[in-house]
């Protein structure tokens, strides 16, 4: 079967890191904010709105739930 253009194409964020070897005294970096957003929230963003994207799976840490979704915002309902 060829592919075309309208397959859609999964996603898996890997965002469990705990950033100890960044040294990162603010949290993991994932969630430090560049340009005023966090980099989670632009990751997500970047892929979620391209058209070949199909389901989007992010693996957060287990104590990460409230801040995921703080920082993700809208976009958290969506993957």
């Amino acid at each position: 079967q060829a592919s075309g253009a309208d397959d859609k194409v999964a996603v898996v964020i890997v965002a469990a890191g705990r950033g100890a070897r960044a040294g990162q005294a603010n949290g993991p970096k994932q969630y430090q904010r560049i340009g005023g957003r966090a980099v989670i929230a632009r990751t997500l963003e970047t892929f979620l709105s391209h058209p070949r994207t199909g389901p989007v799976v992010v693996a957060i840490h287990a104590d990460d739930g409230e801040l995921f979704r703080k920082v993700a915002g809208a976009d958290a309902d969506r993957v």
